[in-house]
């Protein structure tokens, strides 16, 4: 090749270069704008998007999770200790992601799990099973921790509006925190 030719060959190879590089960061930051960069778990973007791309009638049970002890360990142990037990808490929760199951960090020691096709006895059910899974002592930089999670519920559907779902798994919440933590309370509409 020579000449015109060879420019030209040269030229759509660093353009066909520049796109599969344009690509590749645009996936990138993508995913850096949809996962929380201390757990791995979707964010609070993440969340809204799950909310606006679906209007169908399919059931979704939304389950509310806060740690018990979070508050006590990060005063008595340090925030770098509290980051430690909520990236491992995230690990835990990551095991229960699926394509029906998503799992969000909304901020501190606060989650949200979205289950579609769940309606109130699976959702308690898998409200014990993270229970469970999150009550099993934790081994951060050679220290012991135990922390439990209440977990308030609320089940309806994808056309349901997502503020009240989340309205009300809160308010679950706040009615497991007292009754005692390390529990579940389901929203049942009084």
């Amino acid at each position: 090749m020579s000449g015109p030719v060879w420019v030209l060959s040269t030229i759509l190879i660093i353009m066909t270069m520049t796109i599969v590089i344009l690509i590749a960061e645009r996936r990138t930051l993508k995913r850096m704008a949809y996962k929380d960069a201390m757990t791995g778990l979707l964010n609070r973007n993440a969340l809204n998007d799950f909310f606006h791309s679906r209007k169908s009638s399919e059931a979704i049970a939304v389950l509310f999770l806060d740690l018990d002890q979070f508050k006590d360990i990060n005063d008595t142990m340090g925030h770098h200790m509290g980051d430690l037990l909520i990236q491992e808490v995230g690990s835990r929760l990551l095991l229960f992601m699926n394509p029906i199951l998503q799992v969000f960090r909304i901020g501190g020691d606060e989650f949200l799990i979205i289950a579609k096709g769940y309606g109130s006895n699976q959702a308690e059910r898998l409200a014990e099973q993270i229970l469970y899974s999150i009550r099993h002592v934790y081994d951060i930089d050679g220290r012991d921790l135990h922390v439990s999670g209440s977990i308030g519920i609320c089940v309806g559907t994808m056309q349901d509006d997502p503020l009240m779902l989340l309205k009300n798994a809160d308010l679950s919440l706040y009615r497991a925190k007292h009754s005692g933590k390390d529990g579940y309370v389901v929203y049942t509409g009084s």
